[in-house]
């Protein structure tokens, strides 16, 4: 391969009470997605998003939908259809 089967994309994004936050979003557990999904929506009604923010802010909302959508498909897998 090229060397890519590992690679994981890290984003910096900076808080003004937490300083700034290096996160790699395929490996975060699911609350801390959403406690960026949530400072990055507050942080866009207060002042706005620059480009870079929006495109992380997409990004956590991507990996949020495909965690809801694998454990929606595990819960479907796990129901037994009643034959008559």
């Amino acid at each position: 391969g090229a060397g890519w089967e590992n690679f994981t994309e890290t984003f910096e994004l900076e808080y003004k009470n937490k300083g700034v936050v290096v996160m790699d979003i395929d490996s975060m557990k699911i609350e801390e997605v959403i406690e960026h999904i949530n400072m990055l929506y507050k942080k866009s009604q207060e002042e706005g998003l620059s480009d870079k923010e929006k495109e992380i802010q997409q990004k956590l909302r991507r990996r949020y939908i495909d965690n809801v959508k694998r454990n929606f498909r595990v819960q479907l897998d796990g129901i037994e259809l009643n034959k008559k």
